[in-house]
């Protein structure tokens, strides 16, 4: 009995709130409410991006050059998406701390570590991935990050790296220093210069040797949306555009990301 007349005042008490409330409380709870649904866009919109499904195209495609190899580093774990594949075989470093702590939250091989330069001896890996970690160095540390790649893979492995293309929401996050374009990694790989055949623009002594052997393009989707007059407008503008992707709605015709593979060539550690 008096559980219901405290819960009759209490409904009486929230009715004579709702009636007499101000214009100014009226406006704040309305502004507290479509923070609450764009909150749950954001959140649908980045689980569909995070989620292993979203990334399934990807991975698979990663995947299908990597499965052979019996020791795999993924440069750049983050939350060990990938390393789920083969938890047995694949090692993931990662510079974020608690990263890597989520990683063996879940039972999976993961080290914090230094991307430019791998805690690893040459020749340690079969294969090596990293997923949208180079574009966030300057020309000189992206050079090195391929480098250590390199190293650390053995003869003949495959190093397949994901990263994002020049596209408009490439700027939106601050940790972005620049796009590489897939001619990039050709570039990277040409023959070294000599006295009999200099290169027009020598940068870099010893270069790497690799060949790009394949590639896997992910397209933007149909209509980028992005407004940014509000955090709460920002949100809704991620949630579609996810979701555009999710259902296929995308522009075919180019892309705005890409999975290269490239093929170690280097010779064999004395």
């Amino acid at each position: 009995m008096i559980s219901h007349i405290s819960r009759f005042m209490q409904e009486e008490t929230n009715f004579l709130f709702i009636i007499f409330r101000t214009p100014h409380q009226r406006k704040k709870i309305r502004r507290r409410e479509m923070t609450k649904v764009t909150s749950a866009l954001e959140t649908f919109g980045r689980n569909i991006l995070l989620s292993s499904n979203s990334k399934r195209k990807e991975y698979d495609f990663v995947w299908k050059h990597l499965s052979s190899c019996q020791k795999i580093l993924d440069v750049g774990c983050g939350v060990g998406l990938f390393l789920h594949y083969a938890p047995d075989r694949i090692i993931g470093i990662d510079i974020n701390p608690h990263n890597v702590n989520f990683c063996k939250s879940k039972g999976l091989q993961a080290f914090v570590g230094d991307a430019l330069i791998l805690d690893f001896p040459d020749d340690s890996f079969d294969g090596v991935h990293s997923s949208h970690v180079m574009h966030v160095f300057t020309p000189h540390q992206a050079m090195t990050f391929v480098k250590e790649m390199c190293r650390v893979c053995k003869p003949g492995g495959k190093i397949v790296v994901t990263l994002k293309h020049d596209h408009p929401y490439f700027w939106q996050n601050p940790e972005n220093s620049r796009p590489y374009p897939p001619s990039v990694f050709y570039e990277m790989s040409r023959p070294q210069a000599s006295t009999e055949k200099p290169r027009n623009n020598p940068m870099w002594d010893d270069l790497p040797q690799f060949e790009p052997v394949d590639i896997n393009y992910r397209h933007p989707p149909l209509y980028y949306v992005m407004m940014y007059r509000s955090r709460n407008r920002l949100r809704v503008s991620m949630a579609l555009n996810v979701l555009q992707c999710k259902f296929g709605l995308k522009k075919y015709w180019t892309f705005d990301a890409y999975s290269i593979v490239l093929e170690n060539r280097k010779q064999l550690s004395a």
